[in-house]
């Protein structure tokens, strides 16, 4: 599947110790949606096939922005200030 590569580079990139966490995630919620668009808009083949190809990545791109917001939510701590 040619959506998988921006999780890989996304996965290295979580994986470098000096960046911050939070800002990590939050900027993957923003660019997996645009990456997913990037996808769909890329796609070529027959009409059915750009179809159901088109869903596929959207679905895989929401769930995984939906997955880590809830990751961001479950591991926010409002008691500790800024």
């Amino acid at each position: 599947m040619p959506f998988q590569i921006p999780l890989i580079i996304l996965a290295y990139w979580h994986s470098q110790k000096n960046v911050s966490t939070w800002l990590d995630i939050l900027s993957s919620i923003i660019f997996i949606p645009l990456i997913g668009a990037f996808f769909i808009f890329i796609t070529k083949g027959s009409q059915k096939n750009v179809e159901q190809n088109s869903k596929y990545v959207a679905i895989f791109s929401s769930l995984a922005n939906f997955l880590l917001s809830l990751f961001l939510w479950y591991s926010f701590n409002n008691n500790i200030p800024d």
